[in-house]
């Protein structure tokens, strides 16, 4: 059998009522029959309902790893971080922190009932995402990177318990063993090294303090720009007290390899209301306006307020300066740190759309898509979403296309008044839609716009078109 991960993005009621849909699903462990690739099996691996308390929390598994068969073919273990998504002031009247927001998590599944053991899921205290998951060779012990705290966990594998954790480097996101299973390596994503882990000492006798004996660089020539590279390696980095309190919340928490988690989250506690995570990806290219849904920063820089206040962060700036700049539309906070404006530099630099793979092979427009592009300019949507980015986001207009309600909350604390465009040019691939990701289709984005008036086979014709921007 092959067992395929991946994590799928379901959207919460975007209403105001505190209830959440309890049948979203989280990520997905797919088992296919490798003699004729035939699906067996979707094992869905389920909203986690621990109490949340400084060291455990509640969710839903995103971000899945390569499960990790057990050599004894009897289970296996995938890494993730778990999205704490029924906790906001809106939804259960609790604000989102730094320990209850994400949490790195090990979910183990049962080969021979092809079910979840939700009972056996692993809670990494002080770690906001688990990235890869390896077996020993005996299956006595699993190793699971944690890519925000710099960490590779050691866990008792028959016992589902946590033993110690190894310090590596940045961002560890890949382990293999040894073919001899004397030694783990584990590649430093953001360090660019190889960290290898000596076990015979472990495997013999069990001690569970395994030394790293060699750091090896794994990139010959650096391809990114100085000021590019470190703010990448901030932007993975959750171990520096100045981006993070114990180690949770990176910016790749929810924007891995600068994307988007899919989720909707409750920021109403901090002043906005339900916001769906936007892809960062190609913004950079886009002369974007002003930042997120409700236009609420004008510049990078000011996330130094959400590594303060969501993700407990010392800061990348000095306080004297944070105080003389916390209004993120006032004076600008550019030039007054180095990593803050690498980390900027890095958001900038995410300027290429990933092509739509709906286009016909030759890279041409399907019919149907053919004709929502003259219905998507009769219509009046390119006054909003025109020209080469489908946006008019850099002349800082705002608008209310009928999607405001009161779960939509606030901006900056104030009346919210109109939203941000967003860009159509990676539609395909930014599922749920909207700023409250009340819409699980494009069908339903277009038909949300009480401003725009088209038949059912219209509305199916321009979302083909926005589907191949």
């Amino acid at each position: 059998k092959v067992l395929v991960s991946r994590f799928i993005t379901p959207a919460l009621p975007g209403e105001s009522t505190a209830a959440v849909d309890t049948a979203n699903r989280g990520g997905e462990v797919i088992v296919v029959n490798a003699n004729g690739m035939a699906i067996n099996k979707t094992v869905v691996l389920q909203h986690s309902n621990a109490q949340d308390t400084a060291n455990t929390g509640a969710g839903l598994p995103n971000y899945l790893a390569t499960a990790a068969v057990s050599p004894d073919g009897l289970s296996a273990w995938v890494a993730s971080k778990q999205d704490n998504i029924k906790r906001g002031v809106l939804r259960n009247g609790n604000n989102l922190n730094f320990q209850n927001s994400v949490r790195s998590i090990n979910s183990k599944v049962d080969l021979a009932a092809l079910s979840e053991d939700a009972g056996a899921r692993i809670d990494f205290d002080n770690s906001g995402l688990a990235s890869a998951a390896a077996f020993d060779r005996s299956g006595n012990y699993l190793f699971v990177a944690l890519e925000t705290s710099r960490e590779v966990a050691i866990i008792d594998a028959y016992a589902g318990l946590e033993l110690r954790r190894i310090q590596v480097g940045l961002a560890p996101d890949g382990l293999a063993v040894s073919a001899d299973g004397q030694k783990l390596y584990v590649n430093n994503f953001m360090a660019r090294t190889v960290s290898v882990v000596d076990l015979t000492a472990l495997l013999s006798r069990g001690d569970w303090m395994p030394p790293v004996i060699a750091t090896l660089p794994s990139v010959g020539a650096e391809k990114l720009a100085a000021d590019v590279l470190k703010g990448k390696q901030l932007f993975y980095d959750a171990r520096d007290p100045r981006l993070a309190g114990d180690a949770y919340l990176s910016c790749a928490a929810c924007h891995n390899d600068g994307g988007h988690d899919g989720r909707v989250w409750d920021m109403t506690g901090f002043g906005e209301g339900l916001r769906n995570t936007v892809d960062l990806r190609g913004r950079g290219g886009v002369g974007q306006g002003f930042l997120h849904w409700t236009g609420n920063a004008d510049e990078v820089q000011d996330f130094e307020g959400q590594i303060r206040r969501l993700a407990a962060g010392i800061g990348l700036m000095g306080d004297a300066d944070f105080a003389a700049t916390q209004d993120p539309l006032g004076t600008k906070k550019t030039g007054k740190s180095a990593d803050l404006d690498a980390l900027a530099a890095y958001v900038g630099s995410l300027k290429t759309f990933a092509p739509s793979p709906y286009r016909n092979p030759d890279g041409n427009l399907t019919a149907p898509a053919q004709t929502g592009k003259a219905l998507f300019a009769s219509a009046g949507c390119v006054q909003c979403h025109g020209g080469d980015q489908f946006t008019d986001s850099p002349t800082g207009a705002m608008h209310d296309v009928g999607t405001i309600k009161p779960s939509s909350g606030k901006r900056l604390n104030a009346t919210l008044t109109g939203l941000d465009t967003p860009t159509m040019r990676d539609a395909w691939n930014t599922a749920p839609y909207l700023h409250d990701g009340s819409a699980p289709t494009l069908d339903a984005a277009i038909r949300a716009h009480t401003n725009v008036t088209l038949s059912d086979a219209d509305i199916a014709q321009v979302a083909a078109y926005v589907q191949q921007v």
